[in-house]
């Protein structure tokens, strides 16, 4: 189609209008009746001639007959095609039913015009969004004005915060607001007759190891792994989304049965067992599941997620890679730990937080030291075990903070006890993963020997030997510079974890901790009984001192004494006690000769 240039000079100021005064202009050109407006007419066409924004003139049937030059360039055609084409062959199918709609409504009441956003193709496989502004000519020709806007880049803006408000930034994965969408979806499609339909909620087992040994980069990158790796073993109507960490929830349409869960539970933890390669790392992981079913378990969105992370503690109580569909049962356990987890917070408030402690002596009865433990007093409970609250502690992060407390206050005790009959014992005081690896732990423990000043030698802080493959550069800084304010450092439960003898020339380790299920157990194990006796052989090389736990007859105490053990710790020598029954024992065995 020919098109006549006119100096768009003639009109227009010298320095052209901006965008938008180029749209005022054309909107109220095309209000107008052409034939009672020359002026306007004119204007029309220049701004369809030469102005960037898309301008066209359709015949009464819908037909081009005039388009900017935008327009075309915008749909990648020439001008003899355009002026052969209807508006609908230069939009979207999926629009085209709402495109007719309008020019209908526009024919039956011209008004104002009328407004809609549609795709028009550029090619076979691009389109744009268009917000179209379509007019009723009202001069003789009768046919439709057209203006129009490109708004592609603010629709992708606008599904970019929108798919941002909605999706997990580092996995891309469905985040909480539309889990909860979802889960709506499918609470209504079951109210509507349609079927049932199972959540799941999924964590990563130990994942804190990762993000601790690795770092959060290879953290992060493992975890859009197993987010994809998941996302592989489910169909189309599932959804699997990230809710903080390393949880995930699923909600599973067609997942109505215990069988049909487990089906998809051997799928998901067969996946996760082979293994995750981020950068130069090879890396093991396992997952424990808990599965709750719609309506069988629960009728509303709140309970069926208790209910699926109900199953999931027990599934973790149970061991790695596990899971466990839904029982009864399980509410009562989950309640009673959110229940304790409540209470502990109110306890730190409270003080009923205490420290027992336990003799360490010398094979012949001589006590040289005393191990901090922990206690829970509650007032209408009792005395509450360790092993109902100290796992409870790691998990919502109270562990670091009533370690702090206990370090600061086996120091001040051990103190104390100098002026009561119990003078120079060293204090060994349990250190968790968690409060190792808070960045004030050597502020804490320089402070803790500064106000309770006890000699930095008679401190001993227990740790275990996962602690120490954490990250080994940051571990071997930090025990470097503990060792520096003259602590000393054991590991605990030797033995029993990563057991590597590597670290035991690179870390300013003193001493080792053989675990009680070693001594438990050598009377009837000769496999445990050479272990001991190899754990005492390679620390006399390397000279470090050695801790026998669990000691509790006669018979252990005499083998360990024949293997030249130097110390050792159990209920044969002393139960974990309160400060002052402490001091009673040593007095009891200063009379006797003893200590």
């Amino acid at each position: 189609m020919a098109i006549s240039r006119k100096p768009i000079e003639d009109t227009i100021a010298p320095r052209g209008p901006a965008r938008g005064e180029v749209m005022d202009i054309a909107v109220h050109a095309l209000k107008r009746p052409l034939e009672r407006s020359p002026d306007a007419s004119a204007r029309l066409s220049l701004l369809t001639e030469h102005a960037v924004d898309l301008y066209a003139r359709l015949s009464p049937e819908g037909v081009f007959v005039r388009a900017s030059e935008g327009l075309v360039a915008l749909l990648g055609c020439s001008f003899d095609y355009l002026t052969a084409a209807h508006l609908r062959d230069v939009v979207d199918g999926d629009d085209a039913q709402a495109l007719d709609d309008a020019l209908q409504r526009l024919g039956k009441s011209p008004g104002d015009g009328e407004r809609i956003t549609v795709r028009m193709i550029k090619s076979v496989t691009e389109t744009a969004w268009v917000e179209l502004r379509l007019i009723r000519d009202a001069g003789s020709e009768g046919g439709v004005l057209v203006a129009g806007w490109d708004i592609t880049e603010h629709r992708r803006r606008e599904e970019e915060l929108e798919r941002a408000a909605a999706h997990d930034a580092l996995t891309g994965l469905p985040n909480r607001a539309l889990l909860s969408s979802r889960m709506e979806h499918a609470f209504a499609h079951h109210r509507r007759g349609g079927r049932g339909f199972a959540l799941a909620v999924a964590d990563l087992d130990d994942f804190k190891r990762i993000n601790d040994s690795l770092g959060h980069a290879i953290g992060d990158a493992l975890l859009t792994r197993v987010a994809a790796r998941l996302k592989a073993e489910l169909r189309g109507v599932d959804t699997i989304a990230r809710v903080g960490g390393d949880e995930f929830v699923l909600v599973l349409p067609e997942v109505e049965t215990a069988a049909q869960a487990a089906s998809l539970a051997h799928r998901l933890t067969e996946a996760m067992q082979l293994p995750f390669v981020v950068g130069e790392h090879t890396l093991f992981m396992t997952i424990s599941i808990g599965f709750a079913l719609h309506p069988e378990h629960a009728s509303d969105a709140d309970s069926l997620m208790y209910c699926a992370d109900a199953a999931l503690y027990r599934a973790k109580d149970l061991g790695r890679n596990g899971w466990q569909l839904f029982h009864q049962d399980f509410a009562a356990k989950r309640s009673q730990y959110l229940k304790l987890e409540h209470e502990m917070f109110e306890a730190v408030r409270n003080g009923e937080f205490l420290l027992h402690y336990q003799p360490i002596a010398k094979t012949d009865g001589t006590v040289v030291g005393a191990e901090a433990l922990m206690r829970w007093c509650h007032p209408s409970r009792g005395m509450v075990s360790p092993g109902d609250f100290i796992s409870i502690a790691e998990t919502n992060g109270l562990i670091a903070l009533l370690g702090a407390w206990a370090l600061r206050t086996a120091c001040m005790q051990a103190v104390h006890w100098d002026t009561q009959g119990a003078p120079g014992l060293s204090m060994s005081v349990n250190v968790s993963p968690r409060q190792f690896r808070q960045g004030d732990f050597f502020e804490q423990v320089r402070q803790a020997l500064s106000e309770s000043g006890i000699e930095p030698g008679r401190l001993v802080l227990e740790i275990t030997e996962g602690v120490l493959l954490q990250n080994p550069e940051q571990t071997c800084v930090l025990l470097d510079a503990l060792k520096g304010l003259g602590v000393r450092i054991a590991v605990d439960d030797f033995g029993t974890g990563y057991s590597s003898l590597a670290y035991l020339k690179r870390f300013p380790i003193s001493s080792l901790k053989i675990d009680r299920s070693f001594v438990r157990d050598m009377a009837h194990s000769a496999n445990d009984r050479v272990i001991i006796s190899a754990v005492l052989s390679l620390a006399r090389e390397l000279g470090l001192q050695v801790v026998a736990e669990g000691v509790e007859d006669a018979g252990q105490l005499s083998f360990l004494a024949e293997k030249g053990c130097p110390l050792v710790q159990g209920y044969y020598l002393g139960r974990p006690m309160p400060a002052g029954e402490f001091v009673g024992m040593m007095k009891t065995r200063t009379a006797a000769g003893i200590a």
